[in-house]
């Protein structure tokens, strides 16, 4: 008898999990899974980027793929990518953890400085790309102000957006900076 009680309520809270977890896992099948193999398929045609409705897409097999791999343009995409990984994931997550180490040792306003250090993160992404942009303004932004403040004057301008030598790190900076809070 007691048995047979243990298994049906397994049985239920089982059901109730499964009709819990069944709208989250219908919605990720319809705009994560089902999205992702039907570009898979759309890559292996002609198709171009405004379809043309009498000239029907044709299968090309791999061809678009060996295309790019040939490409330098995209090997460098694909390495400024990988290098603002590695930059930006242990600035963004050790500052993180150097801001949220020091509000636990606040005692007061706690609340209130939590909130200031997440509002880049619910900052449109324009409002931070316009702050930002005013920021590394060449010759006269912050920070280059800043810069030939700390150097006493040394320092020349850097157009921190404008050079391939400093674009990288200017970006990086301010995405460690705009998703640190959460």
């Amino acid at each position: 008898m007691k048995n047979s009680f243990i298994t049906t309520l397994k049985e239920k809270n089982i059901r109730q999990e499964i009709y819990m977890l069944l709208p989250a896992c219908v919605l990720l099948i319809f705009f994560m899974v089902v999205p992702f193999f039907s570009a898979f398929a759309l890559s292996l045609t002609n198709q171009k980027l405004i379809p043309n409705p009498m000239v029907p897409a044709k299968f090309v097999g791999l061809r678009n793929y060996i295309q790019i791999f040939k490409d330098p343009s995209f090997w460098q995409a694909f390495r400024n990518v990988v290098l603002f990984t590695i930059m930006v994931i242990p600035l963004q997550c050790g500052f993180a953890l150097l801001m949220a180490n020091a509000l636990n040792k606040v005692r007061f306003l706690k609340g209130f400085l939590r909130s200031m250090f997440f509002l880049p993160y619910i900052t449109p992404m324009v409002i931070v790309a316009v702050v930002w942009k005013s920021i590394y303004q060449y010759p006269d932004g912050i920070a280059n102000l800043a810069l030939k403040l700390v150097t006493f004057g040394q320092a020349h301008s850097i157009d921190w957006l404008g050079n391939k030598n400093s674009a990288l790190i200017a970006i990086t900076i301010l995405s460690a900076w705009q998703a640190f809070g959460f």
